[in-house]
């Protein structure tokens, strides 16, 4: 059966109405394609972003700060300035300090010192260029010269009786080799502070 001409007009414009039908199809799937990725990317940049914000910030909260500690001041001897020599290794330095202050005395010839804490105890012997005795003058200068070499010190007992300045020596014997301990040191030289007072009246 043969087709008009009409009817082969009617059948080509019904075929190009169904391919513009199935383009427009397309692109509209391929722009809703195009949205969702959009969206989804967005998501994910957004979340990656404001999740590593609160590590940053955390991270930097928590950070340690440095802290900086003053510098132990010390002196030749390895002992702190300013330190009481209350250790025997400390009280050794400190009496060996006040010892070479004390011989630089023009009147002393040689010189014994103990320093323990606080306290210390010297023996002068003189010169034989000087004349005088233990004059107020003198034992000042050697207690000067003891507290300069360690400002800890605050009592200082001289004496220039040579029974002791034997006593002295010897327990700056005993320091030196350890055989006392601290304490032990502390008792004996109080003795001997004792007994000097006592000569000197």
């Amino acid at each position: 059966m043969k087709r008009t001409l009409k009817d082969k007009a009617a059948l080509l414009q019904g075929h190009k109405r169904s391919a513009l039908f199935g383009v427009m199809m397309l692109l509209c799937v391929m722009l809703l394609a195009g949205c969702a990725g959009g969206t989804a990317d967005a998501t994910t940049e957004g979340g990656a972003t404001s999740s590593m914000l609160p590590t940053d910030t955390l991270m930097a909260t928590n950070s340690p700060m440095p802290q900086t500690e003053a510098p132990t001041v010390t002196d030749d001897a390895g002992v702190s300035a300013g330190a009481t020599a209350d250790t025997i290794e400390s009280a050794l330095a400190a009496s060996d300090d006040a010892r070479t202050e004390v011989e630089k005395l023009s009147e002393v010839s040689s010189a014994y010192v103990v320093v323990l804490g606080d306290q210390a105890i010297a023996a002068v012997e003189f010169d034989a260029q000087y004349k005088g005795d233990l004059t107020s003058r003198v034992e000042e200068m050697v207690v000067s010269r003891v507290k300069e070499a360690d400002s800890a010190v605050s009592d200082v007992t001289v004496t220039a009786d040579s029974a002791l300045g034997s006593e002295i020596e010897a327990l700056y014997g005993k320091i030196k080799d350890g055989s006392v301990t601290f304490v032990q040191a502390q008792s004996q030289m109080e003795a001997i502070m004792t007994k000097a007072k006592g000569v000197n009246g």
